[in-house]
């Protein structure tokens, strides 16, 4: 049992300094895209061989932060799935619901693009990107969103906007938050304004009672 004990103990120091490590790597590489290892070591608290312990390069510590990345935005997407009525509520509740993991990894859309390459960076999107291909096709044949893109394409223009409101955070504007990707990804839809307004309103409302544990 003692043995057990020591064991789980190790397993979860060991886990403790790999999320400091990524945490403090998302931090640096914000302001520093060419922070090093051992500034990341130092943001952390650890010593640079720890680091080394987790990730033997830079690439694979920035290939550590797009998987949690990819494992944070599924766990988002998980925890709406049940709550959503209506096209326009589904699609309001995941702008508003996935907004915060690319809030938190938005360091990714510089170095991890410089690191790892557009198509990684777009692998991440892909659990995203199925789920609202259904979202658009159901409001559009129910007559909620215009049919003038089809829901691929939609989904392309629509995601390019949330990243490029994510490249204008990157350079320090703070104004915009998911309230306001989630209006301009409805105002894509041909979702009108009163209308917009309702259903992000009610989504942050429905996503605030989810709670902790789902999301």
């Amino acid at each position: 049992m003692c043995n057990h004990a020591v064991m789980d103990g190790r397993r979860g120091t060991k886990q403790t300094n790999r999320d400091k490590i990524i945490g403090a790597a998302i931090s640096a590489y914000e302001s520093d895209p060419d922070a090093t290892i051992g500034d990341i070591a130092d943001a952390a608290g650890v010593v640079r061989r720890t680091v080394y312990g987790h990730f033997p390069s830079r690439r694979d510590l920035i290939i550590g932060i797009a998987d949690q990345a990819s494992d944070d935005l599924i766990r988002r997407l998980s925890g709406v799935a049940d709550i959503v009525d209506d096209p326009i509520l589904a699609l309001a509740t995941l702008e508003l619901a996935t907004w915060p993991v690319g809030n938190r990894y938005r360091t990714l859309l510089g170095v991890g693009r410089r690191e790892l390459g557009e198509g990684r960076i777009r692998e991440l999107l892909d659990p995203a990107r199925r789920t609202t291909v259904t979202v658009v096709e159901q409001g559009q044949l129910s007559g909620r969103f215009s049919t003038e893109l089809t829901p691929a394409t939609f989904v392309v223009v629509a995601e390019a906007a949330t990243l490029a409101l994510l490249d204008r955070m990157n350079v320090g504007d703070d104004q915009i938050d998911g309230y306001t990707a989630a209006t301009v990804t409805l105002t894509l839809a041909g979702v009108d304004a009163s209308t917009r307004q309702k259903s992000i309103e009610l989504a942050q409302r429905r996503l605030d009672g989810i709670g902790s544990e789902t999301m």
